[in-house]
């Protein structure tokens, strides 16, 4: 009777050990994870726009809510410097160059935006959009010629057409985190500073489960950090 008690208690002691040890290989498998994906998102938003010529921020990727140039976030510090516009919608605009002869402005070669679809809590997923206008041929498809059409109006005009506007998932579980000094009250996901930089923050989450249980199995990360266009 002895032995057997004392096995239990070895038993118990062996698995309690044990499940110690699969908790720890879980939290270190999804700290990795978090912060592969931070890092994915910095390195691409970083490189993207270094080489874009201008950057555009909107309130988020509902059409009513970049329809028009009225609708863009833009600086205006004339009533208080203190206040920065911030959305969940950035996109990066990139021109032709050469510009042709004769034309008073570049036009347009390529929009690559990154757009937040938040769920009822502020979280959901991170998407990008990439709409191609170099007039190139790829695998039979040839793409629309460069535009000297308003930003506005390429993404109405594209954003449901497949053979020019491509999206893709590239973040799940991601929120905007609020920043004092804004023009909006509620968390976003991008900060514009000035025409050329905008500050990113948010968190990401790793979880199996509602990553709103806040228990072991759900973890999280921050960032925060600073891009800028080149022109």
């Amino acid at each position: 009777m002895m032995s057997v008690t004392v096995l239990a208690l070895l038993m118990v002691g062996v698995m309690s050990f044990y499940m110690h040890v699969l908790k720890g290989i879980y939290v270190v498998g999804q700290r990795q994870a978090l912060s592969a994906d931070i890092r994915s998102f910095t390195d691409e938003l970083i490189h993207n726009a270094s080489r874009a010529n201008q950057c555009i921020l909107y309130l988020s990727s509902t059409p009513a809510d970049y329809a028009d140039d009225t609708k863009r976030l833009a600086i205006d510090t004339s009533s208080d410097p203190s206040l920065h516009p911030a959305g969940d919608f950035v996109v990066f605009v990139y021109y032709e160059f050469p510009k042709p002869t004769g034309l008073a402005k570049h036009r347009i070669r390529f929009i690559r935006g990154y757009f937040a679809v938040p769920n009822a809590s502020g979280i959901g997923i991170l998407r990008k959009v990439e709409m191609d206008f170099t007039g190139t041929t790829t695998g039979g498809v040839t793409a629309v010629q460069p535009s000297q059409l308003p930003v506005e109006t390429l993404l109405t005009n594209y954003w449901n057409v497949p053979a020019t506007a491509k999206f893709t998932n590239f973040l799940i579980n991601v929120r905007g985190l609020a920043q004092s000094e804004t023009l909006v009250t509620s968390s976003r996901l991008f900060y514009k500073n000035d025409k050329r930089s905008m500050t990113v923050t948010g968190q990401i989450f790793e979880s199996n489960t509602n990553v709103l249980t806040q228990d072991w199995k759900t973890y999280t990360e921050s960032f925060n950090f600073v891009v800028s266009t080149r022109s």
